[in-house]
């Protein structure tokens, strides 16, 4: 996530401390931990969120520039977005929608490769690289003092993810804060691992987030 949707979970009574993960692709982030929901209300009212219900879920909608903003509340489980991104996790989770994960083989194929982690992303390319078509990165906790982090990045062939792995390289060995950098090609797949202290955390995000 980017600094602002940090502070943004903050505003409606997200304490970073009760987050166990967090993961987010397009218009949609998915949260869990153990949160204390009646102050979360209580932030949702006082940032003016409406509460509703939507297929038995509770929901808080609020009017922004762009279209309402939604926060459904399932537990231990807060899915944040915009109105029809919110529902639509809704509906996939009460089964009856596909998931991404079911609809994109290509996306199924960088979720099945990256380990779970406290934060895990995945994305479209950013034409950083030639070829490329998806990305994702995990977060892991190594200690009270590392991370680790890991990205898989996928081409569109063996060829375009063999000529990319030398910037790669470069670029994650160019991030200072990045220790044990370690870099593997199979098939149309670059896979890259790297360590950081926690201090570090919210510049390496800002790499691939």
């Amino acid at each position: 996530f980017e600094e602002a949707e940090s502070a943004e979970l903050e505003r409606i009574g997200i304490e970073p401390e009760e987050l166990d993960f967090s993961g987010g692709s397009g218009s949609i982030v998915l949260v869990g931990g153990d949160f204390d929901l009646e102050n979360i209300r209580y932030k949702l009212d006082d940032e003016g969120y409406d509460e509703s219900r939507y297929r038995d879920v509770e929901i808080w909608e609020k009017e922004g520039w762009w279209g309402k903003k939604c926060v459904a509340l399932l537990g231990d489980k807060i899915i944040i977005g915009s109105e029809s991104s919110v529902k639509d996790a809704i509906r996939v989770m009460k089964g009856e929608k596909p998931s991404f994960y079911e609809r994109n083989s290509e996306m199924a194929s960088i979720m099945d490769r990256l380990p779970s982690g406290f934060m895990v992303a995945i994305m479209p390319d950013g034409g950083e690289y030639k070829g490329l078509e998806f990305m994702g990165s995990s977060i892991q906790k190594i200690n009270a003092r590392r991370l680790k982090i890991q990205s898989i990045f996928m081409f569109d062939d063996r060829y375009s993810a063999k000529n990319a792995e030398d910037d790669i390289i470069e670029d994650f060995e160019g991030k200072e804060e990045l220790r044990d950098v370690e870099v593997s090609v199979q098939d149309r797949y670059v896979t890259v691992t790297g360590t950081f202290k926690i201090e570090d955390f919210e510049n390496i995000r800002g790499y691939w987030w």
